[in-house]
């Protein structure tokens, strides 16, 4: 760690101490029901509707842009925003869920396939949580590095009490893509029944960045030319028979289309001339649930809780176009390749959670039990062919593939959870423990697709039963300052492409085969904190420190095939993963400097290693924090934000690539991303009672930067290097009418 780093772990707590904060804000994921942060023994995020409009937040890469410890990776050639990274651990260990309903996995195969996470509007969100760590024990599988829960808005958001009809409608545009975006709300209320319609629109160009060599080829640093297009949807019927009782259906669509000219594709060889490559990737998710909620009962079993029932589809299709000049005999010919990959997950889900309360005058319980059963069928394929435009001959065979193929079987994945959580109040101290028992199905189907395509892999079945405990212990040694401990097993069982997978590419003499010895991942995590909060001023800081046994490396190379000598690549159990670090937060007024100015601060800092190789885990962020004066005069109309965004450069790098496609080594060193400093001033206007103009001026010294998330695995002799640098100085605004 660099020394203004150290500087500012130190001094923080410093400049603090004789503050306190907004830590009594409530949440909601990381307990299954409502806390104030300070009571909770975890370390939580909150992002709400209005810091996305004041932070200039449009996509989920914006929404950690200030949130050290976590990110999200662009594939900035074609494929875009793809998940999030908590503490180092990131892909499909980390839960993503919307309305409580999860999200679809993301799923890569090659170079041209590649489903994403990337499938909620943000403007259609009252709030994000963020809970950092294992969440297993109420969350199960896929949350054992962390949770983001994403809750769209309700007509309540809309609607104030003497008001029973309202809207809102917002227009923002993005300078870093030449985005553009509308927003509208309508809600309305008629005795016991609510509803609300939404809808946003999204436009975006190409994502700049700092790039300037126009090259057609795969030296090409500038931009590839992009247009992409969004659609959310958004509709609420709510019916409130007594106060205490609330149904909610909710209807949800998301749509995206982008279309990319990959330039940076072309080339040419003695053999083969690439002319051009087209990309149109298409993303739907659909999903309608019930929700049922509760309260204020006297009943034996439960005072109240939640029922929700689900529906959710997913569909991913990704079509690229090729152009091709193959020079293998005397005379030269046209090719022109068509690729087309299809990733689809269907669930259907049913989730009930109770609580029942014990109150006392010494000793308290809450006790929050409940049960899920969740069925997902997964199908994934690809097609294509190739057309000889000199000869006409039109043929399925393209490259190592003989189309239709399937990289994957047909597979239906069934999860039954049950879990209990007890939290025990005596006097001053909050103890929480939590069980939660998953049993996790994987049923594949050899159809003829995959049987043609796989000869003499035979799909297997896996059944496991998992038990994540977790102990939470809350403090509270005054009203304003709380010290927290928590100890959390996690789990994830293997993914159903890790298990099984199929594929030979005869022409590189390598195969990839499937692992039905794959044992699940399992962690412990241990995290240690402390919070003072009053006001709006507050300090927290917190210690982690986490193990993960039976890690699983997808298609990690094993070995050579005796007798053919082709390379063999497996999905495999790591012995050992472990992850550890410090994360620091404050903020206190600089009243007596200036009046309704505040200092705001963030920090992380987290190591990862490979405990198996003896190598640093590449997936650990480099250190990071966020620095910014906020001013926001009494009464007045506006307010004002410069932020720091301070990053230490990448330090620890396992120098063996796992970034190119299944395996294949690197040229020379990895890049290592250097380390930058970047400002951002953020504004906000107040025109009249309902009507705000935000405004953000980002990278305003126009900083030349890459972030490890998007550049982790390529060679430090890259020529197209900077092509993944972030965008230079832009200009983004919003104007949001609520009436």
């Amino acid at each position: 760690m660099s020394i203004r780093f150290l500087f500012a772990l130190i001094a923080l707590p410093c400049i603090a101490a004789h503050a306190q904060s907004p830590l009594q804000e409530v949440v909601i994921t990381a307990t299954k029901g409502a806390r104030a942060i300070i009571e909770v023994p975890a370390t939580v995020a909150i992002i709400d509707a209005a810091a996305v409009d004041r932070q200039q937040i449009n996509n989920i890469k914006d929404l950690v842009r200030y949130e050290p410890g976590v990110s999200v990776r662009n594939a900035a050639t074609r494929f875009g925003l793809s998940d999030f990274n908590i503490r180092g651990i990131d892909g499909n260990r980390v839960l993503l869920e919307v309305d409580n309903v999860r999200l679809p996995d993301a799923f890569s195969f090659g170079s041209f396939a590649f489903a994403t996470r990337d499938g909620v509007d943000v403007d259609l969100l009252k709030r994000v949580e963020i809970v950092r760590g294992s969440a297993s024990s109420l969350y199960g599988s896929n949350a054992i590095g962390g949770v983001v829960a994403f809750t769209t808005k309700d007509p309540v958001d809309v609607l104030t009490a003497d008001r029973p009809f309202g809207g809102s409608f917002k227009l923002g545009y993005s300078g870093e893509d030449n985005g553009r975006s509308a927003t509208g709300l309508l809600a309305g209320r008629a005795g016991a029944w609510s509803a609300l319609l939404a809808y946003t629109r999204r436009d975006s160009g190409t994502l700049e960045n700092q790039g300037r060599n126009p090259a057609p080829d795969g030296t090409r640093t500038v931009p590839n030319p992009q247009q992409g297009y969004s659609d959310g949807y958004l509709g609420k019927l709510l019916w409130s028979p007594r106060e205490t009782d609330v149904w909610r259906l909710t209807v949800e669509r998301n749509r995206t289309d982008v279309f990319v000219d990959v330039i940076s594709s072309r080339g040419a060889t003695p053999t083969l001339s690439t002319l051009l490559q087209l990309a149109n990737d298409e993303q739907r998710r659909n999903r309608v649930s019930l929700d049922y909620e509760f309260r204020d009962r006297d009943w034996r079993v439960a005072d109240g809780g939640e029922l929700r029932l689900y529906k959710q589809d997913s569909r991913t299709r990704q079509y690229t176009t090729e152009e091709r000049i193959v020079r293998l005999g005397p005379t030269p010919s046209a090719r022109l390749r068509e690729r087309e990959f299809n990733f689809n997950q269907d669930s259907v889900g049913t989730e009930l959670t109770l609580r029942k309360a014990f109150p006392g005058q010494r000793v308290s319980q809450l006790i929050t039990y409940g049960a899920e059963f969740l069925t997902t069928d997964i199908d994934q394929s690809r097609d294509g062919f190739e057309l000889n435009r000199t000869t006409g001959l039109r043929s399925n065979v393209v490259g190592a593939d003989v189309f239709p193929v399937r990289d994957t079987p047909l597979a239906r994945a069934r999860q039954t959870s049950a879990y209990v959580q007890n939290e025990i109040t005596l006097g001053t101290v909050t103890v929480t423990p939590a069980l939660r028992v998953d049993r996790y199905e994987l049923d594949p189907q050899l159809d003829a697709v995959f049987a043609a395509d796989n000869p003499g892999i035979v799909p297997v079945s896996l059944t496991d039963t998992s038990v994540s405990p977790r102990l939470g212990v809350v403090w509270r040694a005054s009203e304003n300052f709380a010290v927290f401990g928590s100890y959390s097993a996690g789990f994830r069982a293997p993914p159903f492409n890790d298990v099984n997978v199929g594929f030979t590419n005869p022409l590189g003499r390598y195969t990839t085969i499937p692992n039905p010895q794959l044992q699940p991942e399992s962690s412990d995590n241990l995290e240690i904190g402390m919070r003072r909060a009053a006001g709006s001023a507050f300090w927290s800081a917190s210690l982690y420190f986490n193990t993960y046994d039976d890690f699983i490396e997808s298609l990690s190379f094993v070995g050579v095939q005796p007798g053919s000598g082709w390379l063999l690549f497996q999905s495999r159990n790591l012995d050992q993963v472990r992850t550890y670090g410090l994360e620091v937060q404050g903020a206190v007024p600089l009243a007596a400097a200036l009046p309704g100015l505040r200092l705001k601060a963030a920090l992380s800092h987290g190591v990862g290693d490979n405990t198996s190789d003896d190598q640093p885990l590449n997936t650990t962020d480099p250190a990071k924090g966020v620095f910014g004066f906020e001013y926001r005069p009494a009464a007045s109309r506006w307010g004002a934000e410069l932020i720091a965004t301070v990053v230490d450069r990448k330090r620890r790098i396992d120098q063996r690539s796992s970034t190119p496609a299944r395996g294949a080594p690197a040229t020379g060193a990895l890049f290592a991303s250097p380390g930058y400093t970047s400002l951002d001033l953020l504004a906000d206007l107040r025109l009249w009672d309902g009507a705000t103009v935000n405004v953000g001026l980002l990278n305003l010294t126009d900083k030349k930067y890459w972030e490890w998330s998007d550049v982790r695995g390529r060679s430090a002799n890259d020529p197209a290097l900077d092509y993944f640098t972030r965008p230079g100085r832009s200009l983004s605004a919003n104007l949001r009418l609520n009436w």
